[in-house]
């Protein structure tokens, strides 16, 4: 993704990406609409992932949070 982005650029994030929709009408949007879709698109399913699972009584994963992953890296732990 990090590679695509860096290739496509700035100007490029505006550049508009036509494709199909699955009931087979075309459909265009630009390509910074395209990645925020993904993150709040996977936002979704890790929510959906979540309740199922507190439903059959187990544990949901863990946090899976991008404040959580970056703090990880930066070895800040919870101080932020």
């Amino acid at each position: 993704m990090r590679a695509f982005l860096d290739e496509l650029g700035e100007e490029g994030l505006t550049r508009v990406c036509e494709y199909k929709l699955l009931s087979g009408q075309p459909g265009a949007s630009p390509f910074w609409q395209l990645f925020q879709h993904v993150v709040n698109h996977a936002s979704y399913h890790r929510g959906q992932v979540t309740t199922m699972l507190r439903q059959l009584g187990e544990k949901p994963a863990k946090s899976m949070d991008m404040i959580a992953y970056y703090r990880t890296l930066s070895g800040l732990g919870a101080r932020g």
